[in-house]
């Protein structure tokens, strides 16, 4: 099993050099690709390193060609802006650990979360505030509403804190 993700991984870093150079090879298979990025990111039986190359691929087309990105505002809403919700609730659980860690520690750390919350500023900015507010805030809404799950809460804020000021206009 581990040989085979660190297959696919490769071939993820494989596909994030490809779209660097050329982007338009997925214009006719951009909604498969997103979709198939966004279960990777989802599925936390994943190494975090291959879920984080999965989430970097679409933020390198984000980068190299946004406007066909922001053409697929339903795959995007539906499948990849909750699977970057879900990785933000991916947080450390142990308050007592977290408490017990030196400060140099904790802001050294680079879990699942602090990669999808740096991911989605990146995004915010190359997709605009537009396709941001359309495909995220119901997400939005929903985490910071979640009264049971601190870190659904958390996700809503962090999500919100990130977008913001790509989004200045809107909030």
């Amino acid at each position: 099993m581990q040989n085979s993700e660190d297959d696919g991984k490769q071939a993820l870093q494989s596909l994030i050099e490809l779209t660097q150079s050329y982007p338009e090879i997925w214009e006719d298979v951009i909604q498969k690709l997103v979709f198939v990025c966004s279960d990777v990111m989802k599925t936390a039986s994943f190494d975090n390193a291959t879920r984080q190359t999965a989430l970097e691929l679409v933020s390198t087309l984000a980068e190299q060609s946004a406007k066909m990105l922001r053409a697929q505002q339903d795959t995007l809403k539906q499948h990849f802006f909750p699977a970057i919700f879900i990785m933000l609730t991916e947080v450390e659980d142990n308050m007592a650990d977290w408490l017990a860690e030196e400060e140099a520690d904790v802001h050294g750390k680079e879990g699942i979360s602090d990669v999808a919350s740096e991911a989605l500023e990146r995004l915010a900015d190359q997709l605009g505030e537009k396709t941001m507010v359309a495909c995220s805030s119901h997400l939005i809404m929903e985490g910071c509403a979640k009264a049971d799950s601190w870190q659904y809460r958390q996700a809503g804020f962090v999500f919100l804190g990130m977008i913001s000021e790509a989004c200045e206009k809107h909030f």
